[in-house]
């Protein structure tokens, strides 16, 4: 079970750290199943300093009596609470002052109202779970990929194109075995090449790739690929959905902001998701006699009332190294008045008339640079 990291005491204009740098060399990268925090408490090789450096910087920006809180939630929801992180600095970066979790007329809280010179909004933030069989999956490769790790043979290095299916209460003894043998090579020599080693078991294939390497590594050159299928749209349109009660009764213009996933989605899944689709229509020879748009995406849903969200601030992939700029989505329905700072973003705009999607490009230059994301 992950322990508490001591947190600091900081407030906003201290230059204390609250992830401060180790005392001892460790110059690792994470282990698969280790908490972020955990590699970062630890480990001293240039990417970790600059991860410190990166929440450390960003904690210290947030309203005083928030950081400790981030930080918390940090360790038990990573995913989820450091996508609230990249939120409200972006919000902050266009001018915004946050409170975090005001109540609304119905005591819920979304999670920031963010004040602009000329309007306050407010925004949720929603990091719903991509493709969970293969996080899953994921799972199941974890000890499988520690013990080849652990019988790596000396001088050489190894990549992996697949593993059999062996779960988490299997017995993994025929692997185990297996492997060891498989992997019962002799130092390489000058002349050596690169090899495939190919076991078949009853749970599936273990194959391996070989090649003499003077490395000190002992992590794989690759992993087996995993099985991943695009439920991208499907998760836009439950977000949407699901978080409709927490800000129904929000005084403000509400914005949705949404974290897609970084391993398949695009801007045009939110494009799907919220407006509609292109579509080619063919004859009976399977020739191109026309093309159209099917506006059947949630904020085209027929209905009179005012709805929920202003729009949807659509992220794609979002972590240290992050590098793309949130897109407005914008409801058709809403008539509402939105912060000028977020007009800025680049915008996405379903237009009845001429039923196709309106694209206009971002005024918001460098916002992405000033969030100084990690680069090695």
């Amino acid at each position: 079970m992950c322990q508490d990291i001591p947190l600091g005491t900081m407030d906003h204009n201290s230059s204390s750290t609250w992830l401060p740098e180790p005392s001892a060399p460790d110059d690792t990268y994470a282990r698969r199943d280790e908490h972020a925090l955990d590699w970062l408490a630890r480990s001293t090789i240039a990417r970790a300093k600059a991860c410190r450096r990166f929440l450390n910087e960003h904690l210290s920006k947030l309203p005083a009596g928030t950081q400790s809180k981030i930080l918390h939630d940090l360790r038990y929801k990573w995913h989820s609470t450091f996508f609230e992180l990249i939120v409200a600095r972006l919000l902050q970066e266009l001018g915004a002052s946050l409170v975090f979790e005001g109540s609304n007329r119905e005591g819920r809280r979304p999670d920031f109202t963010a004040q602009f010179s000329d309007i306050a909004i407010i925004v949720e933030a929603k990091a719903p779970v991509f493709n969970a069989a293969a996080g899953e999956e994921q799972k199941t490769q974890i000890p499988l990929l520690d013990f080849i790790e652990s019988k790596m043979p000396e001088g050489w290095t190894i990549g992996i194109w697949q593993l059999p299916n062996i779960g988490p209460a299997d017995s993994k003894r025929e692997f185990n075995r297996t492997v060891e043998n498989m992997l019962h090579v002799p130092h390489p020599s000058a002349d050596d090449e690169d090899r495939e080693l190919i076991e078949e078991l009853p749970t599936g294939i273990i194959h391996l790739h070989l090649w003499p390497k003077n490395t000190r590594s002992i992590q794989l050159a690759w992993e087996a690929p995993i099985t991943v299928f695009d439920n991208s749209e499907d998760r836009i349109r439950h977000a949407v959905k699901s978080k409709r009660s927490q800000v129904r009764s929000s005084d403000a213009p509400v914005l949705l902001a949404i974290q897609a996933s970084s391993i398949g989605s695009e801007f045009e899944d939110f494009d799907m998701a919220l407006f509609g689709r292109g579509y080619d229509r063919f004859d009976e020879r399977r020739r191109l006699v026309g093309t159209g748009f099917a506006p059947d995406g949630i904020f085209n849903e027929k209905r009179d009332k005012t709805p929920t969200f202003a729009g949807v601030l659509a992220f794609l992939m979002v972590g240290f190294n992050a590098r793309t700029a949130p897109v407005l989505y914008r409801h058709p329905r809403f008539s509402g008045v939105l912060p000028e700072a977020i007009l800025q973003l680049e915008r996405r705009m379903y237009n009845e008339e001429s039923n196709k999607i309106q694209i206009q490009p971002s005024k918001a230059q460098g916002l992405v640079e000033r969030l100084n994301f990690v680069n090695v």
